[in-house]
């Protein structure tokens, strides 16, 4: 019984599905918005010192499928709506994801000392999922495991997975202007840990042989989830009815002390022939240990299925019958399954920027941006055009274009009003995704409220970047 319950938590764990939430592509050559720091280190802010609003600093919500959008599978007609599982899946990537992320930071500020320094501090709770799916499990439910495509094939799961955290983070940042033409910048992040579910590993997959119809189901994976009060050999039950409410604020505080972790981002600019500047960053380098009341769930191994004979029963044999319970057990005696409590540690999953931006004029320029994020050995890769104009000191406005994993239609958009010392940003990297949403594979929203103070003045205006 305990094995069964076991393989249910696997599966339970692996359908709720993360990755790092990255900041806003649109924010990168934002010159006027001093939170483009926190995307390179080595990007110091305009303004001599900002402060991020107490509660409304910044917020960025980021919501996407990679894998398609509702348009690619859905087709209408006039009177109709028919599903075309063809089509997507000859759109897909071989591994797609789903993620939803939140990034808050209520608190922000920084400053420039000493003419070339500047020191940066925030503060942020993140929220980040996303499920990882491949595209063989879709191919699998349409065709099935007896279709041409799949007869004698394995059918891949490899790569299926997730990663869902909450955490907190405290960063203290510093960039220094070696010379005239060349800053660099480095930024620590602390990081402590609320709840997490880590795939660490995940390969499986089904071979159907072509003559006999014979199934072969192999599977290796690794989950691990770290929580309070959740008793996880009894999924379904939690412990926080049975503490005082001095005990559970003990709990919670001796449990968060034990989730520690850190990130190092690291950054250049250059200035090269005076309105060409080239930047380029390294993020997320780390780890986190998760040893409050952590639980890592095992399985590997293998089960051949020959089918069913049900000849007798067909003939009308009453003594032949079907047992499930017979094929159930035969399924968990051939999977190893092995729960462990001891404490585990998760890299964090590290991007790469590397921009060239042009100024035309003192107020416009044009970007070129390739960004690129890794997760359990593999690159996806993304890149932006971007044009930016300032008028004055008042308004700048951005827009953007960029390439993701096969979707072409992102067209994002940005501006940064400042009155007085108050600035309001907005930004999207897919703003037709308010315009057309079944289009859309992603849909991003960043928006706050700073002050800044001690603005450059306008004949240095290209020197920020």
């Amino acid at each position: 019984m305990r094995n069964r319950l076991n393989i249910l938590i696997l599966i339970a764990l692996m359908t709720c599905g993360t990755l790092s939430a990255q900041h806003s592509t649109t924010l990168y050559y934002m010159t006027g918005v001093p939170q483009r720091a926190f995307v390179n280190p080595a990007l110091q802010p305009d303004a001599r010192f900002f402060m991020g609003m107490p509660g409304f600093s910044m917020v960025q919500l980021q919501v996407g499928n990679t894998g398609f959008a509702f348009n690619d599978v859905v087709v209408r007609s006039d009177t109709t709506f028919t599903i075309d599982m063809d089509r997507m899946l000859k759109q897909m990537p071989q591994v797609g994801s789903l993620y939803a992320n939140l990034n808050y930071q209520p608190l922000a500020f920084g400053f420039r000392f000493l003419k070339r320094n500047y020191f940066t501090f925030s503060m942020n709770p993140v929220v980040t999922q996303e499920f990882y799916y491949p595209k063989d499990l879709f191919g699998l439910i349409w065709k099935g495991n007896g279709h041409e495509d799949y007869l004698g094939k394995r059918i891949s799961f490899n790569g299926m997975g997730m990663e869902f955290s909450l955490t907190n983070e405290i960063s203290v940042g510093y960039s220094l202007q070696l010379t005239k033409r060349l800053t660099l910048g480095a930024r620590y992040r602390h990081i402590n840990g609320l709840v997490n579910i880590h795939t660490e590993k995940f390969t499986a997959g089904i071979t159907t042989d072509a003559t006999t119809f014979a199934m072969e189901v192999d599977l290796d994976a690794k989950i691990s989830a770290s929580a309070p009060f959740v008793n996880f050999d009894s999924i379904t039950s939690f412990d926080v009815g049975q503490y005082t409410t001095q005990e559970w604020i003990d709990k919670s505080l001796e449990y968060l002390l034990k989730n520690q972790g850190y990130a190092i981002d690291a950054g250049f600019s250059y200035t090269l022939l005076k309105k060409i500047f080239i930047s380029g960053s390294v993020n997320n380098i780390g780890s986190i240990t998760w040893a409050g009341n952590p639980f890592s769930l095992q399985s590997k191994g293998s089960f051949n299925f020959n089918g069913i004979d049900v000849t007798g029963m067909i003939n009308g044999d009453s003594t032949e019958t079907f047992d499930p319970q017979m094929l159930l057990d035969s399924l968990t005696k051939s999977f190893s399954v092995d729960t462990l409590r001891n404490s585990y540690t998760q890299r964090l999953n590290p991007s790469a920027n590397l921009g060239v931006a042009l100024y035309i004029t003192n107020d416009d320029a044009v970007g070129f941006l390739w960004r690129n994020y890794f997760y359990q050995g593999r690159w996806y890769p993304k890149m932006t055009l971007s044009y930016n104009h300032r008028f004055g000191r008042i308004l700048s406005l951005t827009a953007i274009y960029d390439i993701e994993q096969g979707s072409y239609r992102n067209f994002g958009a940005g501006m940064a009003l400042k009155l007085g010392p108050v600035q309001y940003y907005l930004m999207t990297d897919n703003a037709l995704a308010f315009a057309y949403p079944f289009d859309a594979k992603k849909v991003t929203l960043m928006t706050g409220i700073n002050w800044v103070f001690g603005t450059k003045p306008k004949k240095e205006s290209g020197s920020s970047l």
